[in-house]
């Protein structure tokens, strides 16, 4: 049987056309054909699977600008003309809510927000590919110094890490009556990546701590596998040494969330 193309994006740069093909490649591959006559059999690899989640392709006049997941963030790769790929030096780790190029600029702007980040429109370089904010968004008046975002891995029965965000204030003590709010969905390619939630603060300022797990199903580690029925985990149980939640106690976590959520990533929560 032969297998199923997936073009999940494309960009064209001159007589270039760049496509991000699932064929044989869960977490996506570039491919790089003609664009006056385009075809999959003469399409070379410019950039073939990695570790990385391929999501989508930018056209620009200094390259192609690929956006990819690391686990739940979002990271921007360039592809140049002459085939090499280097990374973006974003300012901090988060989303990239959208990425907005063309071909007759060098560089490209992105909208990017994190944790304790709020969103602003960044623009990247194309010399030193390095971001610089535009300041087009304005800044909340609040001072977002007092909070952290943490990013730890847990370990599930298969071997595969699992990305857990946790965010809190810097300076409270470690205490295991402090509340926690839990969130791990993961089914149909959707998954929480990092957003600024103005509404935690008084929360975190409280004392409570939110616990984000990018569990499978939801695109951030291999989004083929939300293909199946099977994708979307009903809960995501973890192994390891460390089988309880370390400064939580469990009686007053809150897990909100619908029934193909797996909320039972609370088994490897450390705070």
């Amino acid at each position: 049987m032969q297998p199923r193309r997936y073009i999940a994006s494309l960009a064209v740069r001159g007589d270039d056309l760049y496509l991000l093909a699932n064929t044989s490649a869960v977490r996506g591959k570039v491919l790089k054909t003609s664009a006056r006559a385009p075809g999959l059999t003469r399409a070379a690899t410019v950039m073939p699977m990695g570790a990385l989640v391929i999501e989508a392709l930018s056209g620009a006049c200094d390259g192609i600008y690929v956006t990819t997941m690391d686990g739940g963030i979002q990271r921007l790769k360039r592809i140049a003309p002459d085939g090499s790929v280097a990374d973006v030096r974003l300012p901090y780790d988060g989303s990239i809510v959208y990425a907005n190029s063309d071909t007759a600029s060098d560089g490209i702007l992105v909208s990017l927000t994190g944790w304790v980040q709020p969103s602003g429109i960044w623009a990247v370089d194309a010399r030193t590919l390095t971001a610089t904010d535009t300041g087009i968004t304005p800044k909340p008046p609040i001072d977002l110094t007092p909070y952290i975002a943490t990013r730890l891995f847990a370990t599930a029965k298969d071997g595969v890490k699992i990305p857990v965000s946790i965010v809190a204030r810097r300076d409270p003590p470690r205490d295991p009556k402090r509340p926690a709010i839990v969130e791990s969905y993961g089914a149909y390619q959707y998954g929480t990546s990092p957003a600024f939630r103005a509404r935690n603060l008084a929360f975190l300022d409280a004392g409570g701590i939110c616990v984000v797990a990018g569990v499978r199903g939801g695109r951030r580690i291999r989004p083929g596998m939300a293909r199946r029925r099977q994708g979307t985990y009903q809960a995501e149980h973890v192994a390891g040494p460390d089988r309880s939640v370390r400064g939580i106690d469990r009686r007053r976590v809150d897990a909100p969330g619908e029934p193909c959520d797996g909320n039972y990533i609370l088994d490897k929560a450390v705070v």
